[in-house]
């Protein structure tokens, strides 16, 4: 009986943090951009999509992660074509969290900032996490 109301107890907290990391950029004045199902891998990098953005801070909220201590890094980057790449963020992070990502300029003929981002360096492997997109 106690396995079972670990279980259960343990499904609630998951729920609740999927909802309520979403709910942490809504609060900061912030809209949602869109998201992207990720896997955690070993070895490998798993790339989001390309996001169109303007000039300013973009968050990236992290749900799904099945194991709370899990630790994984982030790269976030702007692609500006022939000019290359552009590092915003590298940072470890541990479970369900959203991070802020600063440095995104909106350029080019498009006058968009190409941004996507990538995870990988999981300490468990995580068969699908959910990234969400927000400035």
């Amino acid at each position: 009986m106690r396995k079972i109301k670990n279980a259960i107890f343990s499904l609630l907290t998951v729920a609740t943090l999927a909802v309520s990391i979403p709910q942490q950029a809504a609060a900061a004045g912030m809209t949602w951009q869109g998201y992207d199902f990720l896997s955690l891998s070993f070895g490998i990098w798993n790339i989001s999509q390309t996001y169109y953005l303007g000039t300013g801070t973009i968050q990236v909220c992290i749900s799904g992660v099945d194991n709370g201590s899990n630790t994984y890094t982030l790269q976030a980057y702007e692609d500006d074509g022939a000019s290359g790449l552009t590092l915003l963020a590298n940072k470890s992070l541990t479970g369900n969290t959203c991070i802020n990502i600063y440095g995104a300029t909106a350029d080019g003929d498009n006058g968009y900032a190409e941004f996507y981002f990538r995870v990988g360096t999981p300490r468990y492997s995580d068969s699908s996490i959910r990234a969400d997109v927000y400035q």
